[in-house]
């Protein structure tokens, strides 16, 4: 009874999300259309967190260190235009698509990620933005052998005010708040735009970013995003998580409660004001969800937390199936514990678990696979259209078979951080406390 109940529930749940998501246009136009904005509320810092993957290491010292070469090859390349960041837009064949010639590739794929990294922090440097603006790369690592990557890209595009800033170690558990505390002490926009290394964006965003600010009290400015292509296990099931799952949920919250009450680490951006009112990122490094927090706080100050509508692309490393589920269990207990009431609710939206077991119920006789494929085809309806309005492609195929893996294994992940609170991130454990901070597990 309760599992038909269940199930019903999340057929409406389905329902909603298409509702909410089709309500939500992702674009990447200037709502007005001039790539301008009506006020300049200040002049922009774009703060990028930066850590170096260590393969990167190896393979600057095959290449001789010669990032600039790299750098050169990305911005000569005359490869096809990337459907990341689609074409038609200035310098667009400068940083979509490109080709390394073969002397800068390494058969472990080495080369593929650094080309990766360079043309997403380069995609930064190009934006069209009518105002100032900075770009700070903060490293707590000296020797971070992505380092000279981002030097060599500053030198590549003098027009813009680009630096390295190293700061100092780590004064708590979340790294990525630490760098964003040193970074903002430094920064002298009076917005400040974070945004993780992993994205990669066309020139319009920093002008779609800001423009989110000209109504009065916007406080925080966020973005969805969408995934790139993945070529692994671990990669599709983070698209499908991600496209499929994820945004749409972000979306559906965003109706219910008529605005947001958070921020999504693809793109935080807050007034220098705000930020203050919460206690600056510093007050963030204890606590494992910094992007939810900056949000949410910001929110409980009195300011407004508004989502534009530019979509970021994410661009997915190889990813194998234990660093997928390693990192999904990770955000299912960050959910938890930031929203605990709406963690429960959630068991809603495990529509393929419920009809399983509400088909077990029935036995396993016509009725059982009667329910069973009426609520697979729904399902796979559904997500290959969520998938296809976040994404902005067609769902592979190939991937079909996924979905309901993906949902199932979902559901475990559920159960298991209900019943757990050891996190690991950035290669270290942590325990995660009642109140989301984080503590060193020894």
């Amino acid at each position: 009874m309760l599992c038909g109940v269940g199930l019903l529930a999340s057929l409406a749940y389905a329902a909603f999300t298409v509702t909410a998501v089709l309500r939500f246009p992702l674009t990447r136009s200037p709502r007005r259309g001039t790539g301008k904005v009506r006020r300049t509320p200040g002049s922009v810092t774009v703060c990028k967190p930066v850590r170096g993957f260590d393969p990167l290491a190896s393979w600057s010292v095959e290449a001789g260190g010669d990032f600039s070469r790299l750098v050169g090859e990305l911005l000569a390349g005359d490869g096809p235009a990337s459907p990341l960041s689609g074409s038609g837009t200035r310098a667009a064949g400068c940083i979509a698509g490109n080709r390394l010639r073969s002397t800068s590739l390494r058969k472990d794929g080495t080369g593929e990620l650094a080309r990766d990294l360079a043309l997403n922090l380069s995609s930064f440097f190009l934006q069209d933005y009518d105002g100032p603006f900075e770009l700070l790369f903060g490293f707590q690592d000296p020797d971070d052998p992505a380092i000279p990557l981002v030097e060599a890209l500053c030198r590549a595009h003098p027009q813009v005010s680009a630096r390295v800033v190293r700061v100092p170690e780590a004064v708590g558990p979340n790294r990525k708040a630490s760098v964003l505390a040193a970074l903002s002490r430094v920064a002298e926009g009076e917005l400040l735009v974070v945004s993780d290394q992993d994205m990669r964006v066309d020139p319009s965003y920093l002008t779609a970013v800001v423009e989110a600010f000209q109504e009065d009290g916007v406080g925080v400015v966020t973005c969805p995003y969408r995934t790139a292509l993945a070529s692994d296990l671990g990669g599709a099931l983070e698209a499908l998580t991600i496209d499929v799952d994820f945004i749409p949920s972000v979306l559906v919250a965003r109706t219910l409660e008529r605005g947001l009450s958070f921020a999504l680490g693809a793109t935080m951006a807050v007034r220098r004001t705000a930020l203050e009112a919460i206690g600056g990122f510093e007050a963030l490094v204890p606590y494992l969800a910094d992007d939810y927090l900056l949000g949410n706080r910001a929110k409980l100050a009195g300011w407004r937390v508004e989502m534009s509508p530019y979509p970021l692309d994410n661009v997915l490393p190889p990813t194998s199936f234990t660093q997928y589920f390693t990192h999904q269990l990770r955000w299912a207990r960050g959910y938890r514990v930031c929203r605990p009431g709406g963690y429960v609710a959630s068991v809603i939206t495990h529509g393929t678990t419920l009809a399983l077991l509400s088909s077990l119920v029935l036995g396993t006789g016509p009725s059982f696979w009667t329910l069973l494929a009426a609520w697979l085809t729904f399902r796979l309806l559904v997500a290959r259209f969520l998938f296809r309005r976040v994404a902005g492609r067609s769902m592979p195929t190939i991937w079909l078979p996924l979905v309901p893996f993906r949902d199932v294994l979902a559901s475990v992940i559920w159960v298991l951080a209900v019943s757990g609170h050891r996190v690991e991130w950035g290669g270290r454990a942590f325990l995660l406390e009642r109140d989301g901070r984080l503590r060193e597990f020894r």
